[in-house]
């Protein structure tokens, strides 16, 4: 399959809407969290009008609270257990792929319902409560679930869509992926915690790309070719989850697993001709890179994270070269590697 991949991708959008059920428990009682009848509107109300839009590619792209700074995230994690479904004894909740399900006592596993809320932590780690507004399930994958959200903004006592979005996806929906990513950009797997990414950012991209870690096609580095996408569409070369790229700038990726492979044709946007090796990626950021996707100077990543590369040449053969190595890892442990070009960067769509 030959792809130019864009930072940036145009999200499902779908009609709004989803009205209060019958059986639904109240909600909680601290004043900082809605009155009933702030609860029952919770998903019947528009997302508020932004006029500004983040640079980058975020990892979970949820809302900040502090401008430029992702631990001011509205939303990084979110507790299974505290599902409150509607009309249902629940049992239990969990996480089928990339589908979140609810346990019933008739022992059957439906998938959450429009209207479910969940606890969910900011990055402050104050609790938030998220409702599941709408569902919808994409046309390629089955097990890719998308959910549109909204959380109770205590400051402002209304309903507010926890997804930053863009001017392409003004109302982003969201993925429930499982487990957790730190401020570095580390994943992590942790019981009964999980995570719902907006379609706008770098890990639902790199699902949509088909890096999923439950797909039997992704053989056995499943989670680590997720990972490694992640640090590879940000930028992220030292893999401490700072971005080095704006958001719209074209890059060209490919995979020896043959998920994703190298663009050789030339379009209004992308010519191979003038696009040259940039790195080689893992887990843990770039294992080996020739230059920084926005042109800065490599001096950068020295002062960023002194003494993680080396320069040491090496010939990666199909015209890939490396100028400088990762101390810790070999060049040829890269599970993904990509291209780009300085038209890329000036053609990039600077505000999404």
């Amino acid at each position: 399959m030959q792809r130019t991949v864009h930072i940036v991708f145009t999200g499902l959008l779908l009609s709004l809407g989803t009205t209060q059920a019958a059986g639904e428990p109240p909600p909680p009682a601290q004043a900082t969290y809605p009155t009933p009848a702030q609860w029952a509107v919770r998903c019947q109300t528009a997302s508020g009008t932004r006029f500004i839009w983040p640079n980058g590619s975020p990892l979970r792209d949820m809302a900040l609270r502090a401008s430029r700074d992702e631990n001011s995230e509205v939303l990084v994690r979110l507790d299974l257990g505290s599902l409150a479904p509607l009309g249902q004894t629940v049992t239990g909740a969990g996480l089928e792929k990339a589908r979140l399900v609810s346990r019933v006592t008739a022992g059957k596993a439906p998938a959450v319902l429009p209207g479910a809320t969940f606890r969910g932590y900011d990055g402050s780690g104050q609790p938030i409560d998220v409702a599941i507004c709408e569902i919808a399930s994409t046309s390629t994958d089955p097990d890719v679930v998308r959910y549109r959200l909204r959380y109770w903004n205590a400051a402002e006592q209304r309903w507010q869509n926890p997804c930053a979005g863009s001017k392409r996806v003004p109302d982003s929906w969201a993925l429930a992926m499982d487990g957790v990513w730190d401020p570095p950009g580390a994943h992590h797997v942790t019981a009964g915690t999980f995570t719902f990414a907006c379609e706008t950012g770098a890990i639902a991209k790199c699902v949509e790309l088909g890096y999923r870690p439950w797909s039997s096609a992704n053989g056995t580095g499943a989670a680590s070719l997720l990972q490694a996408c992640t640090r590879m569409l940000r930028a992220d070369y030292c893999g401490n989850g700072k971005s080095h790229t704006l958001g719209g700038v074209i890059i060209d990726l490919y995979d020896a697993s043959g998920i994703q492979t190298r663009s050789v044709e030339k379009t209004a946007s992308w010519d191979p001709a003038q696009a040259r090796f940039e790195a080689g990626w893992d887990g843990e950021g770039a294992v080996c890179l020739d230059h920084m996707r926005l042109g800065e100077a490599l001096g950068v990543l020295e002062a960023e994270c002194p003494g993680r590369f080396v320069h040491a040449p090496l010939d990666l053969g199909g015209g890939d070269v490396c100028a400088w190595r990762r101390r810790d890892a070999s060049p040829q442990s890269a599970v993904l590697h990509n291209r780009s070009c300085a038209a890329a960067r000036e053609q990039r769509a600077g505000t999404q």
